[in-house]
């Protein structure tokens, strides 16, 4: 068992009594740590508050993070987020204030002390930089970093900080792209290539939260806790933190690390007023393999305003400060995909049995918004608001702009080698795979198991996130006390809520075809080519018309509310700063789904052939049209189904088209899913020096209390005539309802020690918890006839629970740069996975009213465990020691390793047994900025994993390694313009998969590059 395990059990007290105790093993570690050299003591209180303000003389900002000593007190304090620091209780005298911030020499400035009251000390720290810094693009990068890299020195724990105009223009001003350019964090592209959710340290995005300065942000999606980076625009802020060792006054609920945005403010200027815009778009040239329905138009507009300015209220000077910024993006996306799936039947597949081809458009729309407003109402008491609004909208905005798909399928029994065959070509017995052929080269002979499948699937949703917040900072006394109340609430519609017509799928079939699929030429994009029966190029050829109709309401709330006090005390003759706090937050998320389905029966309404007529009127040509499609798929004259003509036959033609009410009825009650959470959570922390070493340790405690609801299939009353009646009695009327408690302590302790001033070493432990996935909390039950499978929810399923260990080594380089060098690792237990748990049992009584015996009953359940092991290597450096105006270069390189083990109760494939978890990622950018010019080159490269799991290693699928290069050039003008053009995915890598055991090619992606252009401005 692990460590954190053990200290559970003995924490076995009421919370009252823990909270006392955690208390005392802090305070008891802080008298009996070992004698190393401790700072002078507190100065009394009745002293003067000595306020140093500290900003940056080549620009407009105050600097957060930067170290304030106070000699010769021995005192230290970092500046806040307006770059303040305060001594209180400073006796009279003669001081010297020094102030160290990355990319600026240490300042050392006088401070004179005659009495009680407030001594003001503003520092302005100049930049020793060795390229001419007259464009404000160049201050603001150069800056941007510094405050990364000051803010890392200066953190208690392991963490990574990145300023949003770090790596210049974005390509969907998506915040998870900046992330991934950081050490130990990367994402999977979805099949649009977008990054939607960043994995941390190899951990799902499911294990770690997303705040907004401090807040949670509501997940967009249904029944997921994790945010989707998709929907949020980096220019809303200002930096991200993400915390990788957590300290105890962060969630244990972020087991891979906690991802924190901040917003930008207006007390942190300089200047009273700033305003900054981009004016730009993306960009489709003809000159790239795009598909050619992504040309029209070519270009789409983005657009950006922030601003931000500081007021005078009640006589007081600069006191109130409002930001506000707006995006307006749009933006088109393809999937050009190709999937071949192979024979299973042992672990070297003999044959290709399924070809799909996919060309598909999206069109997104995202507006975003934000406005904070920061107000100081004394030196003593500050509070601050924040609100944000997201709106995205994917549609099919272009006539179009929707996804085709082409499926030539043999059916389950067909997929074997013929063993006979007629002499018309068609096989008399076995299967449908004409003998001799190979996965290369594949030949499938015609019958009634065979088909080619044309589908059309337009996809339209609405996401819209909320996000409010309040908070503030006072002091009372030697007592500070900050607090934090937020609201968010996400929701995401798709067709029916807002869009009646929309999400409604085609699918039409040609039975009985005959083809040969031939990779010689290459696993990305075979050639298929038709050998037998009715042609696939013909509309009036396809039948069986259907169109499937799924919409879905998904509503995410979130309140939160915590506090926490901070107090300078001595123990043991020994300067501490004691922490305490709580939190409180509920969550909701609910979703109701449902799932319609139109059958094309034509003039006669028969589908097919009419028995009594024998004719056959459900003509589907009046449907066809033949949009521009991907050369590269071969697709030939095939037609495709367009979703205006067939959803204007649909809501003006109702007669020509079947329902099934029972089918809408039925699925709406079967996939409503509501799940409430309540947490919970204290901790008290103490830090303290000895000498050149802090340590920082405590322990946070956290109850967590769940509520779900849902429906499951009771049983089956097909002679109930009333449809809703049949439902009612079927699901029943009320819910079933879950209910689940857990509680635990999780301690943890940090050490970072100043080698030199710039050699920092730290060391962490800490502990963490992966509740389980909220699906799992909601009542299901499921019947797979075919595969003899019963599946039921699990009631008592646990959390996950994670023990994780950091030791790190940096060294931070003149004018501004980095050397970082950390391991970790990340013990797991009780992980939750999907397993046989039994079996029904024959008889009326075995729980499934007689019915299913025999069936394997499967569940989520606990039981696996695992570990991580990681390295990440950093280098960052402005390469100042070049000569002449190669000073300009700056470069940077990090690289992280991971090695896993997974224990799901069964093989998992070995040391990358952990689906999604990839053991090698990196990332090289070359940047340059001298004078007006600013190039910069960027390869990143994500390396082979585990794409999914199965007991066969031949069901198994690796995805391939990925290579991407993304380029771009600023040009500064005078007036404070810059012009910008950046390429994403420069050479257009693909997204591919295969085979788990042979490495035989499965499924090709082609997203295409991204192109962004436009005009930055700040006046």
């Amino acid at each position: 068992m692990n460590a954190s395990h053990h200290l559970r059990r003995l924490l076995r007290l009421p919370p009252p009594y823990r909270a006392m105790l955690a208390t005392a093993v802090v305070a008891a570690a802080m008298l009996l740590s070992p004698g190393l050299p401790a700072q002078t003591t507190v100065a009394p209180a009745g002293g003067a508050i000595v306020n140093v303000r500290v900003s940056s003389a080549d620009s407009t900002s105050f600097l957060q993070r930067a170290r304030v000593e106070l000699t010769p007190t021995g005192r230290e304090v970092l500046t806040d987020q307006f770059g303040t620091a305060e001594f209180i209780g400073v006796a009279p005298g003669n001081y010297s204030v020094r102030v160290t911030y990355e990319g600026f020499p240490a300042t050392v400035v006088p401070a004179r002390v005659t009495g009680p009251g407030r001594v003001e000390v503003p520092v302005g720290l100049k930049a020793d930089a060795p390229v001419q810094l007259e464009q404000f693009v160049v201050t603001a990068e150069r800056e941007g970093n510094a405050a990364a890299l000051t803010r890392q020195k200066n953190a208690p724990s392991v963490e990574n900080v990145v300023a949003m105009d770090a790596l210049g223009v974005l390509a969907n001003d998506n915040p998870a792209e900046v992330l991934m350019r950081l050490p130990g964090i990367y994402a999977l592209p979805s099949t649009e290539g977008n990054f939607d959710r960043p994995i941390i340290r190899g951990l799902p995005g499911e294990l770690n939260s997303t705040t907004v300065d401090g807040g949670l942000l509501a997940p967009q999606f249904a029944m997921t806790r994790s945010a989707v980076y998709t929907n949020i625009t980096a220019n809303n802020f200002d930096e991200i933190q993400v915390t990788k060792a957590l300290t105890p006054n962060l969630p244990a609920s972020s087991i891979s690390g906690r991802v924190n945005f901040k917003t930008k403010t207006a007390l942190n200027m300089k200047t009273k007023r700033e305003l900054t815009y981009r004016l730009g778009g993306k960009w489709s040239p003809t000159f790239f393999d795009f598909t050619p329905r992504r040309f029209a138009p070519e270009a789409l507009p983005n657009f950006s305003l922030s601003y931000r300015e500081s007021f005078d209220l009640f006589g007081a000077t600069r006191n109130f400060g409002v930001g506000a910024n707006a995006v307006y993006n749009e933006n088109i996306t393809q999937r050009t995909r190709t999937i071949s799936n192979l024979d299973p039947t042992g672990p070297t597949p003999q044959f290709t049995e399924r070809f799909q081809r996919m060309d598909g458009i999206q069109d997104r729309l995202l507006r975003t918004a934000n406005l904070r407003g920061d107000f100081r109402l004394s030196p003593d008491a500050r509070f601050f608001f924040n609100l944000m609004r997201n709106l995205q909208a994917q549609r099919t905005a272009r006539p179009e702009n929707y996804q085709v798909d082409y499926l030539a399928n043999i059916t389950a029994a067909g997929r074997a080698f013929a063993t006979s065959i007629s002499a018309t070509g068609a096989p008399l017995t076995g299967g449908n795979i004409k003998p001799g052929s190979t996965e290369v080269l594949t030949e499938v002979l015609p019958s009634a198991r065979t088909s080619f499948q044309a589908n059309t699937n337009p996809f339209e949703a609405n996401d819209q996130t909320n996000f409010l917040q309040f908070g503030g900072e006072q002091r009372l006394g030697a007592w500070r006390l900050d607090y934090l109340f937020g609201y968010s609430r996400a929701e995401r519609n798709t067709a029916r809520r807002h869009l009646p017509d929309a999400g409604r799928n085609f699918t039409a079939n040609v039975p009985s075809v005959g083809w040969i699929l031939d990779k010689t030429g290459g696993a990305d994009f075979p050639k298929f080519t038709q050998t037998a029966g009715p042609s696939i190029f013909d509309p009036s050829n396809y039948s069986g018309a259907v169109v499937s109709q799924g919409g879905a309401n998904a509503r995410n709330h979130s309140v939160t509310g915590e506090f926490n006090v901070k107090r300078d005390v001595t123990l043991g003759g020994r300067p501490v700063q004691w922490s305490a706090g709580g939190a409180a937050t509920r969550q909701s998320y609910a979703q109701d789904n449902f799932n319609r389905q139109f059958t094309y029966v034509g003039p006669d309404g028969v589908v097919g052939v009419n028995p009594v007529t024998r004719v056959n009127d459900d003509d589907l040509t009046r449907f066809a049209s033949y949009p521009r499609l991907e050369p590269r798929l071969n697709y030939g004259s095939l037609p495709s189904f367009d979703p205006n003509k067939y959803n204007h036959s649909i809501d003006h033609e109702p007669q020509l088209w079947r329902t099934d009410p029972y089918r809408e009825l039925s699925t709406a009650r079967a996939n409503f899913s509501y799940v409430q959470e309540e947490l919970r959570a204290a901790y008290v922390m103490g830090a303290t020096r000895f000498g050149s070493l802090g340590v920082l340790g405590g322990v946070r405690w956290e109850e967590s209390r769940n509520l779900s609801r849902g429906y499951t299939l009771r049983s089956t009353f097909a002679s109930i005539t009333d449809l809703q009646a049949r439902v009612n009695a079927e699901y029943g009327t009320d819910p079933i309802v879950r209910r689940g408690q857990s509680d635990g302590y999780f301690p943890s302790i940090h050490f970072r020690h100043s080698f030199t001033p710039n050699l920092i070493g730290r060391a962490s432990f800490s502990t963490g918890i992966g509740r389980p996935s909220l699906g799992d909390l909601v009542p299901n039950f499921a019947v797979n006839d075919t595969q003899r499978e019963v599946t039921v929810d699990n009631p008592s399923i646990k959390s996950m629970y994670s023990d994780s260990y950091d030791v790190a080594l940096e060294y931070y380089l003149k004018p501004m740069g980095r050397i970082g060098l950390t391991l970790f690792r990340k013990d797991l237990t009780d992980f939750v996975f999907r397993q046989e748990v039994g079996v029904v049992a024959s008889g009326s009584d075995n729980g499934y009213g007689g019915l299913y015996s025999g069936y394997d009953i499967i569940s989520n359940a606990n039981g696996g465990g695992g570990r991580v092991n990681g390295l990440e290597f950093e280098y960052l450096q402005q390469l100042s020691f070049l000569p002449g105006a190669l000073r300009g270069l700056t470069l940077l390189v990090n690289y992280t390793h991971l090695s896993a083990q997974g224990d799901y109760g069964q093989d998992s494939g070995g040391a990358g047994g952990l689906v999604g978890f990839v053991p090698d990622t990196a990332n090289v950018r070359l940047s340059y900025n001298y004078r007006w010019l600013a190039p910069y080159v960027q390869w990143s490269y994500v390396g082979r994993t585990l794409g999914s799991f199965n007991v066969l290693p031949q069901l198994q699928t690796n995805r391939l390694e990925r290579r991407i290069v993304n380029a771009g050039v600023s040009v500064r003008l005078p007036r404070n313009l810059e012009l910008f053009l950046d390429v994403s995915n420069l050479f257009d890598e693909p997204q591919r998969t295969a085979h788990f055991v042979t490495g035989t090619r499965i499924s090709t992606i082609y997203n295409g590059p991204f192109v962004s252009f436009g005009l930055n401005g700040r006046y």
